[in-house]
């Protein structure tokens, strides 16, 4: 043994089974073997001194199971953390700090706090400083999301609340009216011209009110998810030619006349819900006479082998590059144009109804020279 060459041998933290009042449990031992020398200097014997130190492992290994769940703990953090020692030096980043910084840990191990980042929350510890932030993106996306979602329904309610009530002011004037000339005892109010075109005014006041509800409607089906389509086989032809026939008055009283047809190909059948589908057009259409600046605009129907091209192409005032990005969200409206009548809602409504089908819509526009509307219906 080393003891018997002079040297002191010391074996630390041994554990043990020891017999403790009847109850064998794990202890730990610190041995220490000296030599004990004779007056002629030669190993006489050896001292050997046993102290417990059972308490002392038991806080060691306390102590670094606390370290290691602190670890845990920061490496699963959402927030940042750092430590930097007393000269203001980076010496431990966890993978959220890692992460924020957008750099190699290499560039920011035993770098100046300073110098990475300009202004942080500090806190003084014993032998250094731990800093924490975090990243507030995503919760700052949210509220601004929140806000915007908010000022657009303020926005809707006060266009709703204004585009409901002008049709039912158009209906109480044109009653009032008849009212008058009734207490008056005004013949004409009974001639047939008379009641003719205060049917005709009233019966378009009230149409205008049923798109206003429809429009409403179908957005809250949307957002519900429950916007349903009833596809069967449809001919676009002989869509198209309903829905300009149902609309020929319409085209008739408007500066922008009734519109030109094209055809090309000759296969324009496929398997649709006509009724959303003649909802598109009648949008589309309503869209080019309101932004048409009071100019003729074509329709365009293309059979292709495995679609069907649909577009309206006006010659009007045009969207600008800003509005494109937006033109088919919800409460969009032309107001660059003067008063536009509607909620902003039927360009978001048309884009879901073709996405329903699994087609696109898109949009090819110059200011002052007008747009394009493009609908693609797959078969």
């Amino acid at each position: 043994m080393k003891c018997l060459d002079g040297e002191s041998v010391m074996y630390e933290n041994l554990p043990m089974v020891v017999n403790t009042n009847g109850v064998m449990t794990e202890r730990f031992y610190t041995f220490c073997f000296s030599p004990i020398r004779l007056e002629d200097g030669s190993v006489g014997g050896i001292l050997d001194t046993v102290s417990d130190n059972t308490d002392e492992v038991a806080l060691k290994q306390e102590l670094k199971q606390s370290e290691t769940e602190f670890r845990t703990y920061l490496e699963d953090s959402p927030y940042a953390f750092m430590y930097i020692d007393r000269d203001w030096t980076i010496r431990y980043l966890n993978p959220m700090a890692k992460q924020l910084t957008h750099k190699k840990e290499p560039d920011i191990i035993g770098q100046n706090l300073w110098s990475v980042f300009p202004g942080l929350l500090v806190y003084p510890l014993q032998d250094g400083i731990a800093v924490t932030f975090r990243d507030f993106t995503t919760e700052k996306k949210l509220e601004l999301d929140l806000s915007s979602a908010v000022k657009s329904r303020d926005e809707f309610l006060s266009v709703a609340s204004h585009e409901l009530k002008t049709p039912l002011t158009a209906m109480k004037l044109q009653a009032q009216i008849i009212q008058r000339d009734i207490e008056k005892d005004n013949p004409r109010v009974f001639q047939k011209e008379k009641i003719t075109r205060f049917y005709e005014q009233i019966f378009k006041q009230v149409n205008r009110l049923n798109r206003l509800v429809d429009d409403m409607l179908d957005v809250s089906r949307i957002q519900l998810g429950k916007l349903g389509f009833r596809k069967e086989p449809t001919d676009l032809d002989v869509l198209l030619k309903e829905v300009m026939e149902r609309m020929d008055s319409y085209f008739k009283n408007s500066e922008s006349g009734v519109p030109a047809v094209e055809y090309k190909g000759s296969d324009f059948k496929g398997n649709w819900d006509a009724f959303r589908i003649e909802q598109v057009m009648n949008n589309l259409f309503t869209n080019a006479i309101r932004y048409g600046n009071g100019k003729p605009f074509l329709v365009t129907l293309e059979g292709r082998p495995e679609s069907v091209v649909f577009s309206v192409t006006d010659h009007g005032y045009g969207v600008s590059p800003k509005d494109q990005q937006v033109i088919f969200e919800q409460y969009e409206r032309g107001s660059e144009h003067g008063p536009i009548e509607g909620l902003g809602l039927g360009l978001y409504i048309t884009k879901k109804i073709v996405e329903g089908h699994g087609g696109v819509i898109n949009l090819e526009s110059v200011e002052g020279k007008g747009s394009t509307f493009t609908v693609v219906l797959p078969k």
